[in-house]
This record gives structure tokens, sequence and C-alpha cells, in this order.
């Protein structure tokens, strides 16, 4: 493709393999995130991308509990920049030099500990499970018209941007050495 987006074609995007969890012997630390919950269209508004790039409060997949048992949650994926979609016209031509990446971590009960009610003290479902290994978001956004795949040198580390479903810029990378 001449261009980093996929426009409103169907295509797929997902991560299935291990978070990197904060707690010790995690037994479900394995995940297929694929975009919106349940999902099994290829359709361009409901894959991963769409929601990392787009739809940044839509769940994206379950985590089960860390006592073995068959309990589960909604999770997000959420970041230090907060509501990390930018869909500004003006600079999705740039191409900016990356300064600021943020890891995802993989929430339950919302993307903000804020409105995720109990899930902050909770001892089976906790909030903050893990990292999604390899999946950073970008304070700077662009490379609209940069050709697939667009890999990026970061800090002496390739980085493939991750093509935004629609249009416009991107701020999403995969540490393809991580992931």
């Amino acid at each position: 493709m001449s261009t980093n987006y996929f426009g409103t074609y169907n295509h797929c995007f997902t991560f299935i393999g291990d978070i990197k969890s904060f707690f010790p012997n995690d037994p479900a630390k394995f995940v297929a995130l694929s975009g919106y919950i349940n999902n099994t269209a290829a359709g361009w508004n409901s894959q991963l991308n769409y929601v990392l790039g787009d739809s940044a409060t839509q769940q994206i997949g379950y985590v089960y509990s860390l006592d073995g048992t068959e309990s589960k949650a909604n999770c997000y994926a959420c970041c230090g920049l907060g509501l990390w979609n930018v869909s500004q016209n003006s600079i999705q031509d740039s191409e900016p030099e990356i300064r600021v990446l943020s890891q995802f971590i993989l929430s339950t009960g919302s993307y903000q500990l804020a409105s995720a009610g109990t899930q902050g003290n909770n001892e089976t479902l906790p909030f903050a499970r893990g990292f999604i290994p390899g999946l950073f978001s970008s304070q700077e956004n662009g490379y609209r018209n940069a050709s697939m795949p667009f890999i990026k040198e970061i800090e002496g580390v390739s980085y493939l941007s991750i093509p935004r479903s629609n249009a416009g810029g991107s701020n999403i990378w995969v540490n393809i050495e991580e992931w």
C-alpha cells in the first residue's frame, strides 16, 4: 500500500500471546486481543488498530482471574498519554521525530482507574494487569503518506507504525524486536 492507513477496507490486526503481568505466577497471562469484544468480523472499524487509533474507550477482550477460576472481566488498553487517539488533520501528514513513547497496560473494568469502580482494590481481577509487550503510543502523530509497512528506528530500536483504520496519521507503534 502506498499510504500508512487502511481507509475503510477490511483488514485484521490482532495480538495473541503473553502479557508482561505485574503478578508473579499469573495463571492467565495469555490473551487474544482483536478489537471489539466478541468480534468475528474483519470490518475496518472493528479491529484492534481501530480501537487503538480511533475508539480508545472500547473493550478489546477478556482477562481471567488471578486465582485460576473461570471468572473474567472485560479488558482495555490504556497508556500514560490518556486518550491517545489524535485526529487533527493538520498533523497527519507530518513526519515528526518520536520523542515520547508510552507503553500500553491491559486494564480491567474501564480504560481509566477513575471509572473502574472496585477493580483498583480487586485481588483477583485487578485494574492494572500487565503491559502489552511491545505496544506503544507516541505523543507525536503523523506518517499518513508513508508506504506500508513503515518502520522507524527510535533510539536504536526498530518500530512498526500501526496504520490507522479509516484515514489519518498514526501514533501507535510496535517494537518489532519485542512483539
